[in-house]
């Protein structure tokens, strides 16, 4: 069959209206997935800076809230993308958890050689410690916490693993809280001159 000119400008006329504007519309939606990109790798390099900093000295820890306003800013900058500011909320927030859970440690570190003193034998300690609060469910912070009541109630730093453990067991005994058993066992260990 064959097509005269007049056909094939008609057929040329009906499909390329909406073949341009398909092409069109790609170019548009390739330019968007393009900018989504760059606001993601801007993201991750402002996070990532913001870890790096937050390692540094305790006293960083204390201005993470502003480095993170600041990334936060910097991140409207760059995107008003709903996915992009959820994922920076979120990692902002995990951030933040994640560094209040280690001023909370190191704090709760420092009391503990504050009581002992820097004898050396505390990474040993800290690993014993460690398992110990695996054993009876509690986070390295509470169990130097314990170990801190501990030795302020004078029990001896290579007593205070087995004096941990067991004050585990009695809080769950007695239904309470690792403080309360501490000074029970600690009152119980002077009154009767026994050790743990």
């Amino acid at each position: 069959m064959s097509f005269t000119t007049s056909y094939r400008y008609v057929i040329i006329d009906k499909y390329s209206a909406p073949l341009r504007k398909i092409r069109l519309e790609t170019a548009a939606f390739n330019k968007q997935i393009t900018g989504l990109h760059t606001n993601l790798n801007t993201t991750a390099g402002a996070l990532k800076k913001v870890t790096k900093d937050s390692r540094k000295t305790k006293s960083q820890f204390k201005g993470i809230g502003t480095a993170i306003s600041n990334a936060g800013k910097k991140m409207r900058a760059f995107g008003t993308s709903a996915e992009v500011m959820g994922t920076s909320l979120v990692s902002a927030l995990v951030l933040k958890k994640v560094t209040s859970d280690a001023i909370g440690l190191e704090s709760a570190m420092t009391d503990v050689t504050k009581v002992f003193g820097d004898t050396g034998a505390m990474a040993p300690f800290q690993n014993q410690l460690s398992k110990v609060g695996a054993t009876i469910g509690q986070s390295r912070e509470e169990m130097n916490k314990l170990a801190f009541q501990a030795g302020k109630l004078g029990i001896p730093l290579n007593e205070v693993a087995k004096f941990a453990e067991l004050t585990g067991k009695v809080a769950v005994a007695f239904d309470t809280d690792l403080g309360q058993a501490t000074r029970f066992l600690a009152d119980m260990r002077t009154k009767m001159s026994v050790g743990v």
